[in-house]
């Protein structure tokens, strides 16, 4: 679903360490043990050793379980289950969120293509809600316009595949204004010098340096308004090998449901 690839600050240059480091295949039947046992800490490797045997695909036993969660919630907008993979910039969720979609054959919707520029974070939550979330839960197509980081313009309307599963992907795509439509909501943890280390190493990091502060400083004022990791379904601890992942045995009584 991108439109460009301006610099700005979601799309990563590659695997974020870790992530494409675990590979290896689970089973359904593997996957739904590893589920049984929220509330805990679960390791990728944990996950893959479940199966006894040796990997057969390019698939991150991590990747295979969120995959599962997602597709064993009911639906929160319309017909449809939003999925949510938020994360601070360099957290490692812009490759989270692409691998998932492709596990799933979900379509993707990066925030980049929302983020009404440097400035636009503040403003993404009533975007996703108006453009995304509402229409799907009236039964109408979701449609958006991308906004053009080259020109700083909004582009020609764009419209969503329809689908029973929808990814979305980008810090803000946990905004509380969406809590009655998400189905799932992931949130990528990573610590600070992991992240700024990460964002160094990307292809972008020469425009991205010179918004760093005012973008973080965005990001920490979302965080505090909106308590997105607290209100997560799902915490993946992204800066350890292999990553962690915590998944909750229900959504946080803070998190209201439409089915």
């Amino acid at each position: 679903m991108r439109t460009d690839t301006g610099h700005h600050p979601g799309p990563a240059t590659g695997p974020a360490p870790g992530l494409a480091d675990v590979t290896g295949d689970v089973t359904a039947e593997a996957t739904a043990d590893v589920r049984a046992t929220a509330g805990g800490d679960v390791t990728a490797a944990a996950a893959a050793d479940l199966t006894g045997a040796p990997p057969v695909a390019p698939v991150s036993p991590l990747v295979t379980v969120l995959a599962e969660l997602a597709r064993t919630r009911p639906p929160s907008a319309g017909g449809t289950r939003l999925v949510a993979v938020d994360g601070r910039s360099g957290s490692g969720k812009t490759t989270l969120g692409r691998e998932l979609a492709a596990e799933l054959g979900a379509p993707l919707l990066e925030l980049d293509d929302l983020y009404e520029g440097w400035d636009g974070l503040p403003g993404v939550g009533a975007l996703l809600r108006e453009w995304i979330a509402k229409p799907l839960a009236a039964g109408r197509p979701a449609r958006w316009r991308p906004y053009l980081w080259a020109t700083a313009t909004r582009g020609d309307w764009q419209e969503l595949t329809s689908s029973t599963i929808v990814v979305l992907e980008g810090c803000g795509a946990g905004s509380a204004l969406l809590d009655e439509y998400l189905a799932l909501l992931v949130w990528v943890e990573a610590a600070d010098a992991v992240r700024l280390e990460r964002l160094r190493a990307r292809a972008d990091w020469p425009g991205y340096q010179h918004h760093l502060s005012a973008w973080a400083a965005d990001e920490q004022a979302l965080l505090a308004a909106d308590d997105i990791p607290a209100r997560a379904d799902v915490v993946v601890h992204n800066d350890l090998h292999p990553p962690r992942l915590n998944v909750l045995k229900t959504p946080p009584p803070s998190r209201k449901r439409t089915s």
